[in-house]
């Protein structure tokens, strides 16, 4: 569809640009012969200037989406009216001013409009404009979406990310950088991420720049109810596993997260699962210094004399760190080195 898009609106653009030079031109001779302008080249160039104002303020939204301030996506409709205003108002506003200047004593400067308009007052008229203008912005957004889209999850600005969602945007576009469901996650947004979630964003794929998944990443910053909401969505398992083989219990080990460590075990989760280089939740609290957390996982029932990839163990691990807390940890359990 895009590719079918791009070259449709090159051309009317380039359509639009050689049409107003044609009709500038002309106005340009009249003006020095001292003639009347015409109506139709009034008419004319303000059509060509709303095709290139359209094409101007889409550009405008893009730029703001793909930038890196959070003040940019903030300005850009304001942007987008000034836009309006140096392109279309003024220039037209110009011509007809010029018409009227230029009009003979008690002439009728103004043509004589159409029955139908005869009938509408002022208000409506006004009001009618208004809407077509705001349905030439809503083009412009609806271009932009998902670089706006994208933009607004990065700087954290859910309410826009959210209207953009119920307004129909697809939650599971993605850039180099990452996607929204992980921009809200890694910033902690958690009514954000199960908002997205909840609208169908992915959450099981390894979508995020760093290979991990919305459930991996929830479990080691700790967000138990978007873990909550992926599990009840029947995600496929409490362990099911991102694009290195971790789990969310890893996660949960590696944050520290006791209560969560607690839930997911509770869930039946794999007190001994590995990674693809052989890295168990006991591994990862033992490395990250959570003893209370190696303590229960002991009590489940973790290994803790299982090797990695490397020939590393939790408790050679301990013993090779010498911390006295963890040591501790290890003899209260029953194992020694």
């Amino acid at each position: 569809m895009v590719t079918g898009i791009f070259p449709l609106l090159s051309l009317l653009v380039l359509a639009a640009f050689i049409g107003l030079v044609i009709l500038a031109v002309s106005v340009v001779r009249r003006i020095r012969r001292d003639e009347e302008i015409r109506w139709r080249h009034i008419l004319g160039i303000g059509m060509g200037l709303c095709v290139l104002d359209y094409v101007a303020c889409m550009a405008v939204l893009v730029a703001a989406g793909l930038s890196h301030s959070a003040e940019a996506i903030r300005r850009a409709p304001l942007a987008c009216a000034v836009l309006t205003i140096l392109l279309v108002v003024v220039p037209v506003g110009s011509l007809v001013w010029l018409k009227r200047k230029r009009a003979p004593a008690g002439s009728r400067w103004l043509p004589q409009p159409p029955a139908i308009f005869r009938r509408l007052d002022r208000t409506t008229i006004l009001a009618v404009i208004w809407v077509i203008g705001v349905l030439v912005l809503l083009g412009c957004v609806y271009e932009a979406r998902y670089p706006i889209l994208l933009a607004a999850s990065r700087h954290g600005i859910s309410a826009l990310v959210r209207l953009l969602v119920l307004a129909g945007v697809n939650a599971d576009c993605s850039d180099p950088r990452g996607s929204p469901i992980e921009y809200a996650v890694e910033q902690g947004d958690t009514r954000l991420a199960i908002f997205l979630i909840e609208h169908g964003s992915r959450y099981l794929d390894d979508s995020f720049r760093d290979g991990s998944t919305a459930l991996s990443t929830a479990a080691r910053k700790g967000y138990a109810d978007v873990i909550e909401v992926i599990l009840r969505r029947g995600c496929g398992g409490v362990d099911v596993r991102d694009r290195d083989g971790r789990t969310a219990l890893m996660g949960a080990c590696l944050g520290g997260h006791m209560g969560l460590v607690r839930s997911l075990l509770d869930r039946g989760a794999d007190v001994n699962a590995e990674d693809d280089q052989g890295f168990t939740p006991l591994m990862a609290a033992v490395y990250d210094n959570h003893p209370e957390v190696v303590a229960e996982l002991l009590r489940r029932g973790a290994d803790p004399h299982h090797q990695d990839r490397y020939g590393r163990s939790p408790l050679r691990a301990a013993t090779q760190d010498g911390d006295p807390e963890m040591l501790r940890v290890f003899e209260q359990a029953g194992v020694r080195p």
